[in-house]
């Protein structure tokens, strides 16, 4: 199965907005729930979401962040 070729800036962009989109349906829930004053299974279920995706963007920033660092010490080091 090929690759899909993602552009550059929308690589870069995609955790941000996984981090932007989690904590917005996290929110959303947890502002439904506090409204009508009941946890329901939908909101429980966009609260569970939205936590999945921004830990998702979390993650990846995270990795991105250590995979960059060590292959900067790799080339500087390397000689």
């Amino acid at each position: 199965m090929p690759k899909r070729w993602w552009p550059d800036s929308f690589y870069e962009v995609k955790p941000y907005a996984a981090l932007a989109l989690g904590l917005l349906s996290a929110l959303l829930a947890l502002a439904r729930a506090w409204s009508i004053e009941h946890w329901e299974v939908p909101a429980m279920l966009l609260a569970a979401v939205g936590c999945a995706v921004f830990i998702y963007g979390a993650v990846v920033l995270q990795m991105r962040g250590d995979y960059r660092r060590r292959s900067r010490w790799h080339r500087e080091n390397r000689r």
